[in-house]
């Protein structure tokens, strides 16, 4: 039996992180019994997922942050809720505060090592973080590989430097996946290996598993419009505003932003992973910005309009939508209420990947075993 590491984002406040944490680290358990998530948190990560924060960056972004410390106690309340959801879904070893402290571990012979998905290969990353993310803390007699990881930018930075180190991590691992197309393009520059894209870890269950995950909200709501708004602008606003009167529902809205030009909408600001689960399943459309607010849509099969037009962000929302075949779902502006997904054709597209998403999980962790018995066999011999 292996014994599997995964390195992923499951300390952020942040639906999407925890969502893909928890369904990459369901599924390796069907392969295996012994998976655990690299408990790797510094204080960087401690002081971004901050419930209060003041920033001091520029004078707008001081006066922003005041503006925000009237919701704390509902922040530190939905942080809380994802303490709770980590703590009850996931199988964590011991805590590194450092780097350094994960270079130092002794780690048994038989481990695998796997690191994503979410945007675990962002180039501009603190160094501490980027060769942890990078799995370079890991001996090389141990099989490592990437699952659905992100590099989360459009164009990568031409830096000579650092495309020369990410480029050294890559070439170490025994198998590389991606999440987006983009990404694959940027492995094979990079370093001239050809990495397999697939879809991001929340599609490795189906719709029956997030549903037993969710709880329900201390409130419920009749006929609403879900906008689960990760990053705002206005023009996401409006376009939310628009189709919820069109459609005559309740705007509701899910985020820490300010509330701004958004009018007559119900703003809940300490919704936790599982019960925005819920808001999901049971909301009439969704509007968002987010990734993982348009992967949700689809497995609950929601009528949704993945309204990011920022094309600093949108790039991997837009990537799912392609591959789902429903890429017109990302313009607002031509969105018409006539214009229903056919989830039938959606979901027959999503089989298939689901599919080769699993077959790379499965082929990594067969070549992981093989490569395990040979280690075995060449230590019996010396011995």
């Amino acid at each position: 039996m292996i014994k599997i590491r995964m390195i992923t984002y499951h300390t952020p406040k942040n639906y999407g992180a925890v969502w893909q944490a928890v369904s990459l680290f369901s599924y390796l358990k069907h392969q295996t019994d012994d998976v655990k998530v690299i408990d790797f948190c510094t204080k960087i990560h401690k002081a971004n997922y901050a419930a209060l924060k003041l920033s001091f960056r520029s004078g707008k972004a001081f006066a922003l942050s005041v503006l925000a410390l009237p919701h704390f106690w509902r922040k530190l309340k939905k942080n809380s809720k994802f303490d709770v959801f980590i703590h009850e879904n996931l199988e964590l070893t011991q805590r590194y505060d450092s780097a350094e402290k994960l270079y130092c571990e002794q780690w048994e012979n038989d481990v695998v090592f796997t690191t994503g998905s979410d945007q675990v290969f962002r180039p501009n990353l603190v160094e501490e973080h980027q060769k942890i993310n990078y799995l370079d803390f890991v001996p090389e007699n141990h099989y490592k590989f990437s699952y659905a990881a992100s590099f989360g930018v459009r164009t990568f930075p031409n830096e000579k430097e650092k495309k020369e180190r990410i480029a050294q991590y890559l070439k170490k691992f025994n198998a590389i996946s991606i999440r987006e197309k983009s990404g694959v393009e940027f492995v094979r520059d990079l370093c001239g290996r050809e990495a397999v894209e697939v879809l991001d870890p929340v599609f490795l269950n189906e719709r029956s598993f997030w549903e037993n995950l969710a709880r329900p909200y201390l409130r419920k709501f009749e006929r609403y419009l879900l906008y689960y708004r990760l990053l705002s602008s206005r023009d996401s606003d409006r376009f939310a505003m628009r189709v919820a009167k069109e459609r005559n529902l309740k705007l509701i809205v899910v985020g820490d932003g300010l509330r701004r030009g958004l009018r007559n909408a119900t703003f809940l600001r300490d919704v936790g992973p599982q019960e925005l689960l819920t808001l999901y399943r049971d909301a009439d459309f969704v509007t968002t910005t987010s990734f993982h607010g348009v992967a949700l849509s689809l497995i609950f099969e929601k009528q949704f309009v993945f309204s990011n037009t920022h094309s600093g962000t949108n790039i991997r929302g837009l990537n799912l939508l392609e591959k789902a075949g429903i890429l017109e779902q990302a313009v607002p502006k031509t969105y018409s209420a006539v214009n229903l997904i056919d989830y039938q054709a959606v979901n027959a597209r999503l089989t298939v990947l689901k599919r080769q998403a699993k077959d790379f999980i499965d082929a990594s962790l067969e070549e992981a075993r093989q490569w395990n018995a040979g280690k075995a066999n060449d230590e019996n011999r010396k011995s």
